[in-house]
């Protein structure tokens, strides 16, 4: 008999759960970025399949916190609790794509041509594809059957390179092409507010 509820005890929550079917879930989120850079904002989308308090799925935002970027990110996220006020806990991790950026030098003056005499032609400025990383916590207010609203504090990083191209005079007299690249990592903080349905 102590075998049979032994048994009974441990197949029971997993058909409970096999029940449970998968339901679609969207939150869009507003949010401000601060860190050792002037702050900034972003806006995100992101949706999936939920089941039980597992959440999970994909989105893709803007970021203008120092170099404007798009980042597309996988997300998982654990609700905890049963009532209207769920904790949660989050974590997205993907890429991060260039947004446009404004090049360095618009044209050559000659105000630029006097403080710079080894251009050529002005610097192209390309951008890598970076990482996103994102982890945080929040609290979920389910105001209505359909809706409700979000607040999270998460910790955030993005990355970019950028390859900047240039002709330069060797002082020879001949002309040589020079590539310089700069890695910028972005750590910053998040205050985000978004609804979730």
């Amino acid at each position: 008999m102590k075998n049979i509820i032994f048994i009974a005890l441990i197949i029971l929550p997993c058909m409970l759960q096999a029940q449970q079917s998968w339901k679609p879930w969207g939150v869009a989120e507003a949010g401000l970025l601060f860190g050792s850079y002037e702050g900034s904002g972003d806006l995100r989308l992101q949706g999936g399949m939920k089941k039980g308090s597992w959440l999970l799925g994909a989105g893709a935002g803007t970021d203008g916190y120092r170099l404007n970027s798009i980042p597309v990110y996988a997300q998982v996220r654990k609700m905890m609790g049963r009532k209207n006020m769920k904790p949660f806990v989050m974590g997205s991790f993907g890429a991060n794509f260039a947004g446009k950026i404004n090049p360095p030098f618009e044209d050559l003056s000659f105000v630029t041509m006097l403080a710079r005499p080894d251009l050529l032609v002005a610097p192209e400025s390309t951008y890598r594809t970076g990482t996103y990383f994102d982890i945080g916590a929040g609290l979920a207010f389910r105001t209505h059957k359909k809706f409700g609203f979000n607040l999270s504090l998460s910790y955030t990083r993005k990355t970019q390179t950028e390859d900047i191209s240039q002709s330069i005079f060797n002082g020879t007299g001949g002309i040589e092409p020079a590539t310089n690249s700069n890695k910028f990592m972005m750590n910053r903080y998040a205050v985000r507010i978004g609804m979730q349905l």
